[in-house]
Parts: structure tokens; sequence; C-alpha cells
């Protein structure tokens, strides 16, 4: 039954990151039900994404999964599985280079099935204070894996992560009690689940819900990294072990602009579809422009990722605030920044353990040094730089070209940004993964299993970005249908 994959998908987690807690297992114990724990997972999203969702919602008590929550859902898992395998090996490494004590290793894999399991929830939370609850939750647990090395910058990126997310999101919570103060004034039934409060939409008060939304495009816009309330992200990105970098950019992101969009669809029946779009086209298009500035002058290479991640959730904003065909490519946008960003940080890892510095400009002849790191490091680049056969060169197309037929003037500048982004990234990419590397630097790979999951991720956006199968276009195009739907 499909409700014991939603059973699955939210108990797993949360059981195993509890036992990891307390049982003191050995490493290839707690490394082998970590990796297992995530396979079950990836079974259930796969599971739940998959099943015929036309005849609306799949409902598990306070959880709604519908197919807008289930497209994220699959790339949450998917991200997540693969991050976990890398991780141990990762985690080994890193235990090897610089002595991390077991438990804590044994700590970090608990923290990590803890906030799949907070996006997880977030995912599908089918009441407004819930969905509050989840993301706020997704910042505290992975504020501590932020901070897992326990170094200085890590400290001062964690707390400055946790403050900047949780002020925003009390801002978020100030608009999500406008909305239910929306619904009681208008002397309707008492109810904070999104069915409920859609029906509700048309009578609700213009004026506080335009209030409202302002407030949760503050919070939850926050959370996404939409410009200029990104300041959290380069820090957090940067300071992170790699995978938690790969699910902070690939899935928490996106965790954030569904929460926002659960609200938008409400605003758009009661104000209209032009309050929204405005706001979002102008957070959108402001988030491409800062970022690309940023990427052409970066001088670290996982800053230079955070920053990327900002230009993309603006594109992805983009696509949502413009609706129809846009917002088809940003939903699948969503999916191929996601699994390209996620093989950038996975590769990240691979390039920090070897080299030991995050500058651009001391990683010199990479695909020669890795080559294979190197060659899916050289490809995730040209993936979020637009460049073709990736799919982000189509969904930036049909994004781009619907905000022309709008607003002309906005459609030029963004895209002259992105051609400044072009630049930086292909003249970051030329100055590291090309030339001779340094004297006496190792050559090879240091564990080929370390590869594995970067090459899977590759494979698969290569694969989805050519070929869609049916049950994936389906699933878009219900995703597509409760975006205006509820």
């Amino acid at each position: 039954m499909i409700i014991m994959s939603i059973y699955f998908l939210l108990f797993t987690p949360l059981l195993v990151s509890f036992f990891l807690f307390l049982a003191p297992l050995p490493r290839r114990a707690f490394e082998a039900l970590a990796t297992v724990a995530g396979l079950i997972e990836l079974g259930a999203a796969l599971r739940i994404a998959f099943a015929d969702h036309s005849g609306g919602s799949l409902f598990a008590g306070m959880l709604s999964y519908d197919a807008l929550a289930a497209w994220f859902v699959m790339i949450i898992a998917i991200l997540g599985m693969l991050a976990l395998f890398f991780s141990v090996s990762y985690l080994r490494r890193e235990s090897a280079a610089h002595g991390t004590a077991l438990s804590k290793d044994r700590q970090y894999f608990a923290l990590f099935h803890l906030f799949l399991f907070t996006m997880f929830v977030a995912a599908g939370a089918n009441n407004v204070l819930l969905l509050w609850i989840a993301v706020e939750a997704t910042t505290l647990t992975s504020a501590f894996l932020v901070n897992f090395f326990d170094r200085a910058a890590a400290i001062e990126a964690a707390w400055k992560y946790m403050i900047i997310n949780t002020v925003a999101l009390l801002l978020g919570l100030f608009g999500v009690f406008l909305f239910i103060g929306a619904v009681e004034q208008a002397e309707l039934s008492f109810a904070l689940d999104w069915a409920s409060i859609a029906l509700a939409a048309p009578l609700l008060d213009v004026m506080l819900i335009k209030i409202a939304f302002v407030f949760m495009v503050i919070g939850y816009g926050t959370k996404a990294g939409l410009a200029p309330l990104h300041n959290w992200l380069p820090d957090a990105h940067s300071q992170a072990p790699s995978p938690v970098s790969a699910l902070l950019s690939g899935a928490l992101l996106n965790i954030a602009l569904l929460a926002l969009l659960r609200f938008k669809a409400i605003v758009d029946v009661t104000a209209g579809p032009e309050f929204s779009q405005t706001i979002l086209v102008a957070f959108g298009v402001i988030s491409i422009v800062v970022a690309s500035a940023l990427i052409l002058t970066q001088k670290h290479y996982k800053r230079l990722l955070a920053y990327s991640s900002v230009e993309h959730m603006g594109i992805i904003a983009l696509g949502f605030a413009l609706g129809g065909v846009a917002a088809v490519a940003a939903l699948l946008h969503a999916l191929y920044h996601s699994l390209a960003k996620a093989m950038l940080f996975l590769s990240s890892g691979n390039i920090l353990l070897r080299y030991q510095v995050t500058e651009i400009h001391k990683v010199k002849g990479l695909l020669r040094t890795l080559p294979f790191t190197g060659f899916f490091f050289f490809a995730g680049l040209l993936a979020v730089a637009g460049v073709p056969p990736f799919g982000t060169f189509l969904t930036e197309f049909a994004i781009f070209s619907t905000l022309f037929a709008i607003h002309p003037y906005l459609t030029v500048i963004a895209l002259l940004a992105l051609a400044v982004a072009f630049v930086g990234i292909m003249r970051h990419v030329s100055a590291t993964c090309f030339g001779e590397s340094e004297a006496g630097c190792k050559q090879g790979e240091d564990d080929r299993l370390a590869v594995l999951p970067i090459a899977v991720l590759f494979l698969l956006l290569l694969t989805l970005s050519l070929y869609r199968p049916d049950a994936l276009l389906s699933l878009l195009d219900q995703a597509t249908h409760n975006l205006v739907a509820l």
C-alpha cells in the first residue's frame, strides 16, 4: 500500500537517527545501517512519486503528498542516498587525515537522517503551522552538520546560518498568523489545512493576505537563498562537509521555495496572480544579477558553487512567478540544478581532500590529478552554466522566452547577468581543470567508490536532459497542476 511507503519514508530516517545517537556501533555497522536506510527512503520516495496522483493527495495524518510534494521528495531522496554513499568514503578519508573521533562520525549519520526526515515532513505538511515548524526544524538539524568540523569558520557559519534563518522564519510565522487571521475574519471555519484555506481564498481580505505574503517571502525567501536575503548561504555551503553542502543546495533550498509556492497558490486566488508575480520576478532578477557579479569575482570554489545556487534559485523563482510553460520549466530546472549541484559539491569534497585548499587559483590541472572527479566537476560547471546538451539550457530558454513576452527590459538585464556568470564560470573552469598540476602532486583518485555516486548523478542528469520517461512526465504534469490547484 502507498500509505506504507509514506510511513517508511518518515519513520526510517527518524528511527535510524535515534538508534545511531544511542547505540555505540562500530564504523562498518553504522555505515551499513545509514546507507541501507537511505536505500529504503529512496525506494519509498520513488513509490510515492510514481503513484497515481490523479485522484488527489496521498494522506497520512497531517501529511499530504500531492504530485508537487512528491516531485521534491523524489529529489531529496535521490540526493540523500547518493550523498550518504559518498559520506562513507568521505568521512573515512577525513578521519585518516584529521583524526575525527568515531563517535562524531556516527553522530554525523544520525544528524544526516534527521535532516532528511525534517525535509520529508516539510514537503508533505498539510498544515500551515506544521510546515513552518518543519522548515524551522531543517535549520536546527542542518546547523549542527554545518558545524561538523568544529573549526572557527564553521562555528561562525553555523551561527550565522541559524540566526539569520530563524529571525527570517519568525517574520514568516507572523505572515502565517496573518493568513490564519484572515480566515477567522471572514468568519469561516477555523482550519489550517491547505484544502480548507484554498476553498476560503476568494473570501479572504485582500490587503491582509498581501501583507502576509510579503512577510512570508522574507521568511521563506531567506531560507531559499533569494538575493538580497542570501547572506547566510555562501558561508554555510562553504564550511559544511561536502555531502551536506550537496543537500543544502540541491534539496533544502527547494523545500523553502515549495513552502512559498503553497502560499502563493492561495494569494493568486485572493489577490490575483499579478501581485505574487511582481514580487517573485523582482527577487528572481535581483538574485541572478547579484549572484552573477559575485561568481565573476569569486576566489573559493565552494563559495562559487553557493553563489551559483543563488542564481539558479532566482531562475526557478522566475519560472514559478510566470506560470504556464515557465512553471513546468521551473520544476524541471529544480531537478536539473539539484543533480548538477550535488555532483559539483561531492566532487569538491574529493578536490578538497586532495589539494587541502579551497582557493580556486591553488587548484591546477584537476583533469590530470583527479581525472574522473575533474571530468564530472567540469561537466557540472557546464550544466549550471546552461550549456547544451544539459537540460538547464532548455529550461532557461523556456523561462526567459516567457519573461521576454511580459518584461522585455528585465529579460535583457537577466540575460546580460547570465552572460557575466557564464564568463565567470568558464574563467574558473580554465584555471582549475586545465594546465599542469603542481609538482609532486599525487595522480589518480583516492577512492574509486567515492566517484561512483558522482557518476550516477552525472548519468541521471545527462539521461533526463535528453530523455524524460513517461512516468516522469506524468508526475511533472500533475505537479504543475498542483501549483494552481491545491
